[in-house]
């Protein structure tokens, strides 16, 4: 069961927790859950830790939600697999040297981002997973290098992903 709080309850916070209710109706989005609660804040960035904080940014866009959602839980899932998860960026910062930002969290975004992509194909298929990362990436302007590696060059990651074991056992 997912617990979602309206942060300062306004009319964005009420349409985004309607629809990431919604969205948990219509998607048995469980296997993707590690967390468990989400609170939603109009005017804020998003973030994983130590709670799930949504903002009200794609409020009426349900395949980005649940692309900002999924995101945010696979940070958790990161923060459980941590030893596989800084493994994995030694290697990506040797494959990836001229990463626009070389920091620690480029390299992890590079691997949630590929398991957000993986989710989003999983429930929308190919071509809507596509369309909703393209417009983030295009039009949100959010991780536009990393969404762009993980859409076109996926290989190396797809490959390190696997070697240390950071697949959820839904996406194996």
């Amino acid at each position: 069961v997912l617990e979602i709080t309206e942060h300062i309850p306004d009319r964005r916070t009420h349409l985004t927790r309607q629809n990431l209710v919604h969205l948990t109706k219509i998607y048995d989005l469980k296997p993707y859950l590690y967390s468990k609660k989400i609170h939603v804040k109009s005017g804020v960035r998003s973030q994983h830790h130590p709670i799930i904080i949504l903002n009200t940014r794609f409020a009426e866009d349900p395949h980005k939600l649940l692309a900002a959602l999924i995101h945010e839980e696979f940070h958790w899932w990161a923060l459980q697999n941590v030893k596989n998860v800084q493994a994995a960026i030694i290697e990506l910062k040797r494959i990836y040297p001229k990463a626009p930002s070389k920091s620690n969290s480029t390299y992890l975004h590079l691997i949630v981002c590929h398991l957000e992509v993986k989710a989003l194909v999983y429930y929308l298929g190919k071509r809507d997973a596509r369309t909703t990362i393209n417009e983030i990436m295009q039009r949100d302007k959010i991780y536009p290098w990393i969404y762009y590696q993980n859409m076109h060059k996926d290989y190396a990651i797809k490959k390190i992903v696997k070697k240390y074991r950071l697949y959820p056992p839904v996406l194996n």
